[in-house]
């Protein structure tokens, strides 16, 4: 029997593009697009830079959100809950599917290439979508066993070539790349910045940490270059920001890689990971360590992001007061408050192996997770088909992941506005008045409306629903 070799890559992997978005923001956005969810954080993100804790999920409640995986390899498998129904397509090809919960598509037997695999929920607050995670098999060869992987630290500077001010760090909550084994990092924030390497092998991955502050990255491999986002209102000490097999072992390939930094914007390397099929040489520099791939650590910490509250102060006679609240109901009356679409990614699990390529003390998280929406907290499915291969951490051992169950019940709607009883309260209070000194009042109260509207800019608008576009630029304290 062909033996095979399974990678899972988690559902906040950049490598997994979300539309109409794969994070909209702090709190409940789930009927705009896809929004993270993570069962030791509470859910939904309350604040940026959060801990990402426990077992993760994108969910959306959108009509016609989807996700899109290129992948190499000869099959696929998704793995989530749905309470309605959705259709995937895999290199064109589409197949309808009623709500299901653990496996949600398993394809085998594709010709070993780069595929592309895309999923559509039909999804609305009463149906939602929750997305787990995508296994990527390929056959090993004849008597093979797991690819052989080589960790190359981001302190290793023999390897790895730095362009730009790029600075070593240690995470001082001991977070990156996880709790159990934390380590330095480097950090650039200044551009321009990049970092090369070149090896000999049949693929790469490449991780580091994901926060509140970070932007895209392109990622260019033998002349191709792919755009990535690495932007999250999660902290995530350890992510998958990069993953490519199927390359030829017999030549030295090159990768560069270009973050978009400055302004506040930062970008953050833990290790490079190089593999070669089992027999078969990794080359690629000297102090490295023979082991797996750097995983996903869910057991991350917390980096305190400082917001700015701005508060208007009100001041003026009385009539002046009792102008600007006509002048409000005026403006609320030609037009309906929207909430504000704050943010858009693509949103990394680890890659996983078989024991015999574990680092020293490595264990596998083996904790289940829940089968069904949060709704439904105490159903646990086997995360693992038994035909796949064994997998595990990619790093020195993540720590377990405590399975906190989800909430009873799940938030469908992102935080609204409350419905204003302004209007019917002033129109409920107003004298009977003449139609010249109506009028009179009317164009007042127009003009306050206007010069309002022109001191306070407009709220952001939502990204098309075309692609996953970075979301805005903000700062990273």
């Amino acid at each position: 029997m062909t033996s095979e070799w399974t990678v899972s890559i988690d559902d906040s992997s950049p490598l997994i593009q979300y539309l109409p978005h794969g994070d909209g923001g702090v709190g409940d956005w789930t009927n705009t697009g896809w929004q993270p969810w993570y069962s030791g954080s509470g859910g939904f993100n309350s604040a940026g830079g959060n801990d990402g804790v426990g077992m993760s999920y994108h969910v959306t409640a959108f009509p016609g959100a989807r996700f899109d995986l290129l992948f190499h390899g000869t099959g696929v498998s998704l793995f989530g809950n749905t309470s309605c129904t959705y259709t995937v397509s895999i290199d064109g090809a589409s197949q309808f599917f009623p709500a299901s919960e653990g496996t949600l598509y398993s394809k085998d037997g594709l010709s070993e290439g780069t595929h592309n695999v895309s999923v559509t929920a039909d999804a609305s607050a009463s149906g939602q979508f929750w997305f787990d995670r995508a296994d990527i098999s390929r056959p090993l060869p004849a008597g093979a066993s797991a690819p052989t992987s080589v960790v190359y630290q981001a302190t290793n500077t023999s390897f790895l070539k730095y362009s730009g001010d790029w600075k070593v760090q240690n995470d001082p909550n001991g977070q990156i790349p996880s709790k159990d084994n934390p380590a330095p990092y480097q950090e650039v924030q200044d551009a321009p910045a990049s970092v090369s390497f070149s090896f000999e092998g049949t693929g790469v991955a490449v991780n580091g940490s994901r926060n509140w502050g970070g932007l895209t990255y392109d990622v260019n491999v033998d002349g191709n270059v792919s755009t990535y986002n690495a932007s999250t209102m999660w902290l995530i000490g350890d992510a998958l920001l990069y993953y490519q097999e199927g390359l030829d072992p017999q030549i030295t390939h090159t990768v560069n890689i270009t973050p978009r930094v400055g302004g506040g914007l930062k970008f953050w390397l833990n290790s490079v990971t190089l593999l070669a099929d089992s027999g078969g040489p990794v080359a690629g520099g000297t102090n490295s360590t023979t082991g797996s791939p750097v995983s996903d650590s869910t057991t991350t910490g917390k980096k305190t992001n400082v917001g700015v509250v701005v508060g208007p102060i009100i001041g003026g006679i009385a009539a002046l007061l009792i102008l600007a609240a006509l002048a409000l109901w005026y403006r609320r009356k030609r037009r309906a408050a929207s909430g504000a679409f704050t943010r858009a990614q693509f949103s990394p699990y680890a890659l996983q192996a078989s024991p015999a390529t574990q680092e020293a003390g490595a264990s596998a998280p083996t904790t289940p997770r829940p089968s069904k929406l949060a709704s439904e907290a105490n159903s646990p499915y086997a995360g693992r088909q038994a035909a796949r291969s064994p997998q595990m951490s990619t790093h020195p051992s993540t720590s377990s992941v405590v399975s906190s169950p989800p909430p009873q019940t799940a938030q469908t709607q992102p935080p609204g506005i409350p419905a204003s009883s302004g209007a019917s309260e002033v129109s409920s209070s107003a004298q009977p008045q003449s139609p010249a000194s109506a009028a009179a009042v009317d164009r007042l109260i127009q003009i306050i409306a206007d010069r309002i509207d022109r001191t306070h800019p407009p709220p952001p608008i939502r990204y098309d629903y075309g692609a996953d576009v970075p979301p805005p630029e903000y700062g990273a304290l």
